[in-house]
C-alpha cells in the first residue's frame, strides 16, 4: 500500500480508500446473500424426565442435508415454554450446561438417538406465537448441524406428572 506523508501522519490516497470500501461492501452483500432463510420447524409441549414441563423443536434432518437414514434433529428444553428473552442453551455432552435444562439429539429413521453437542438460542418463546431461533450442534461423528428455524406450534396437548 502506498501512503503519502502529510503534517507528520499517514494518509492513505483517496482511491485506495475507495477500492477498500468497495471491497467492504462487496464482502458484506455475499455475507448476507449466503445466509439462508430460516428452516420450517415444529415446536410442542413435551415432559422434563421428572415429569414437569417443557418443550421441543423438531427439525427435519433433510432440511440440514444430513445423511438419509436420519429423520430429524430435537432440541428439548425442560422448562416451561416462556422464555421473555433472547436465551442461549449450551449442550455440553448432548446435556445442556446448565443441569437439567435440556437435550439435543439426532434421531434416526429407526428411533436410534444420538446426543449432540453445541447450542441453540431461542429469540422468544410463548405458547400462542411461533418460535424463532438458531442452532450450531455437532455429532460424535463431527458432523455439524447449523440452522436459523422458525418454529410453528403443534396443537398436542401433554399431561406431565
Amino acid at each position: 500500500m502506498t501512503t503519502t506523508r502529510s503534517s507528520g501522519s499517514n494518509r492513505i490516497p483517496s482511491a485506495e480508500r475507495r477500492a477498500y470500501a468497495l471491497a467492504c461492501l462487496a464482502m458484506a452483500a455475499l455475507i448476507l446473500a449466503a445466509r439462508a432463510d430460516p428452516i420450517a420447524a415444529t415446536i410442542q409441549g413435551d415432559c422434563a424426565p421428572w415429569d414437569g414441563a417443557a418443550f421441543r423443536v423438531n427439525v427435519p434432518a433433510a432440511t440440514l442435508g444430513v445423511r438419509a437414514e436420519s429423520a430429524f434433529v430435537s432440541v428439548s428444553i425442560w422448562k416451561a415454554p416462556h422464555i421473555a428473552t433472547r436465551t442461549t442453551f449450551n449442550f455440553a455432552n448432548g446435556s445442556s450446561a446448565i443441569p437439567d435444562s435440556g437435550a439435543a439429539v439426532l434421531w434416526s429413521k429407526g428411533g436410534q438417538a444420538e446426543r449432540l453437542r453445541g447450542w441453540v438460542t431461542f429469540e422468544s418463546v410463548s405458547g400462542d406465537s411461533p418460535v424463532d431461533g438458531s442452532f450450531e450442534l455437532t455429532a460424535k461423528s463431527g458432523a455439524r448441524f447449523t440452522a436459523s428455524f422458525h418454529a410453528t406450534w403443534l396443537t398436542t396437548r401433554m399431561f406431565c406428572g
